[in-house]
């Protein structure tokens, strides 16, 4: 588990690659500072003069997902872990912006399994790479290219169409 003092980013992590990873916001402050755009967030509680890392999250809009755990927490069980640290502890927040969706997904698990978030290890939500790639290409796939006629099935598989 990242765990860092008061006056050190510590174990928290402040690059992902080329991407910079943000200040550590109030979890109050969501609207503030949480961008509408995609990326990697992670929650971290302040435990006496240490803050630790206890979830990893990726989203298409930190803003929103941070917002709706915030809002959902207390009605959802899956979020225990979640809820506990936020009634427990005074909550921050850091994001790093990353758009392609496969890029937050490779990042996200490599950050779970590198720092071992409480919530996310509790929660079963190391995820293998490889087999979110493979289920993604399989469902593109099978994602139909287009509306066809049955005279266009007749052309196409003849190798007219």
């Amino acid at each position: 588990m990242a765990k860092c003092d008061d006056n050190s980013r510590g174990g928290l992590p402040s690059r992902v690659g080329r991407n910079k990873v943000s200040d550590l916001y109030p979890l109050t402050d969501i609207v503030k500072y949480a961008p509408n755009r995609a990326g990697v967030y992670y929650l971290v509680k302040k435990v006496g003069d240490m803050y630790e890392l206890f979830y990893i999250g990726q989203s298409k809009n930190i803003q929103s997902r941070l917002i709706s755990h915030n809002v959902t927490w207390e009605n959802r069980k899956r979020n225990a872990c979640i809820v506990k640290n936020v009634k427990e502890y005074d909550t921050y927040f850091l994001f790093v912006r990353i758009n392609k969706l496969e890029k937050r997904d490779r990042i996200e698990q490599e950050q779970i399994e590198k720092y071992k978030p409480e919530c996310n290890m509790s929660r079963g939500l190391t995820r293998d790479y490889e087999k979110i790639e493979a289920k993604r290409e399989e469902e593109r796939i099978r994602k139909p290219l287009g509306v066809f006629t049955d005279a266009d099935i007749r052309l196409l598989l003849r190798g007219d169409l």
